[in-house]
């Protein structure tokens, strides 16, 4: 005898709708992988060419604040004004290997140029110089460059980097030139400061007796002054800008008048490093003062 027995019906396969289902969320997940590994490609490329800018940076500063660098790029310029104006810096040695002139456009790196390069006067009134006898208006002279980096998409500005430079213009008549660069302290600019009469070569006659009381040193425009360690000295952090030119009295101790004996140029890498292993690379400067109180 046969028994009719109910069927279950087995189904092979997936159906349209699934497969359409299917694919659409493997295209989501695909976007927004892609979308975060170029967000992460785009980053690491940026943080790649701030580094190599800064490196940059570094190396250009301590050319333009020599004294041949400085000649070769700012002597028989205008005295800088407010007015920001295209600059070329002329013989740039020691970045890659190469001599060459630095201007807008330039290539830093594959990934890394030049956008802008401007100067103009960083705004202090002008101080009185002497050197071989001969009197000068000093002024500053900041040097502004800006750089961009290329990524996949196009490219993108990075911040901008100053230079700052001390530059001579002769007093009697004014030339209206950049006349000779003051990138050291000299013996008659330190005697002058002092309140003293310079005699050339190297005679400076106090104009009042003056008692040492110490050194000083600070630092701009990390105020921290890491990885530095000077003895004997007070330490004094810079509440502002200014104060690098002009240092406040509170930097000698008894009532000393802080006076400028120099400046160097260093740098130093920041700590802790991020999370990708990268460890930025600072420039910075470290002033230093003799202390005097005069009667």
């Amino acid at each position: 005898m046969r028994f009719l027995t109910k069927k279950t019906s087995i189904r092979n396969g997936f159906s349209l709708l699934e497969i359409l289902v299917a694919l659409g969320l493997v295209t989501l997940i695909l976007g927004v992988v892609g979308s975060t590994t170029f967000s992460f490609f785009k980053g690491l490329a940026r943080v790649s060419a701030e580094i190599d800018g800064k490196d940059f940076i570094v190396v250009l500063t301590k050319y333009i604040q020599s004294q041949q660098g400085c000649q070769n790029s700012l002597l028989n310029l205008p005295v800088p004004s407010a007015t920001e104006q295209n600059l070329t810096i002329k013989g740039f040695e020691g970045y890659g290997n190469t001599t060459a002139d630095i201007r807008a456009g330039f290539q830093v790196s594959p990934r890394l140029s030049i956008e802008n390069m401007t100067i103009k006067n960083k705004g202090f009134p002008a101080a009185i110089s002497i050197k071989n006898g001969v009197r000068f208006h000093r002024t500053i002279a900041q040097i502004k460059i800006t750089m961009r980096t290329s990524v996949a998409s196009g490219s993108i500005p990075l911040r901008d980097y100053i230079i700052e430079v001390p530059v001579l213009q002769k007093a009697s008549p004014l030339s209206g030139q950049i006349d000779a660069c003051s990138v050291e302290m000299s013996i008659e600019d330190a005697c002058v400061m002092a309140g003293g009469t310079f005699t050339p070569p190297t005679t400076c006659a106090p104009a009042v007796a003056c008692e040492f009381k110490g050194t000083a040193y600070g630092c701009w425009p990390h105020t921290a002054c890491p990885n530095t360690n000077y003895p004997s000295t007070t330490r004094h952090t810079f509440s502002a800008a200014a104060e690098v030119t002009t240092p406040p009295s509170s930097m000698c101790p008894s009532g000393g008048v802080p006076t400028s004996s120099g400046n160097v140029s260093y740098s130093f890498l920041a700590a802790p490093c991020d999370k990708y292993g990268v460890c930025t690379n600072y420039p910075n400067q470290a002033y230093f003062y003799i202390c005097l109180k005069c009667n």
